[in-house]
């Protein structure tokens, strides 16, 4: 089953178990989620990348796609939205 949302704001951090990215995500008219993506993902997402989200120059929505039957892993996708 596939989930979309719309991110809003995206920043680096750094926690216990490394670098990572947190995501502010529209979950509906009035409600907003911050996820810390996974690991792997830190090194994907540039800080233009996050640049770009928070001005407002491109606008992205994540799709989570499930977990991974081989590896257990949730699988991410990230598509751009038309402005």
């Amino acid at each position: 089953m596939k989930w979309k949302y719309q991110i809003i704001h995206g920043q680096r951090a750094e926690t216990r178990y490394g670098p990572t990215v947190i995501l502010t995500l529209k979950n509906s008219d009035v409600s907003l989620l911050k996820i810390c993506l996974p690991k792997r993902y830190a090194s994907v997402v540039t800080d233009e990348d996050l640049h770009d989200i928070n001005s407002g120059a491109v606008a992205l929505d994540l799709i989570s796609m499930g977990r991974s039957e081989a590896s257990n892993s949730v699988v991410l996708d990230v598509v751009k939205r038309d402005i």
